[in-house]
């Protein structure tokens, strides 16, 4: 299965967590599935997904 890291700037980490859980269900019908978030420890306004 491909995997697709994703990076955001600039946006607090709650904020996105909450978007991609969310918006799972959506996600799922497009066969797409939210397996790893995180904050970057060096840049608090990095989150990194996966």
């Amino acid at each position: 299965m491909p995997h697709l890291l994703a990076t955001l700037r600039n946006v607090p980490f709650e904020t996105i967590k909450g978007v991609l859980e969310n918006d799972r269900a959506f996600h799922a019908s497009e066969e797409m599935y939210l397996e790893h978030i995180w904050q970057n420890v060096d840049d608090e306004n990095e989150v990194l997904f996966l």
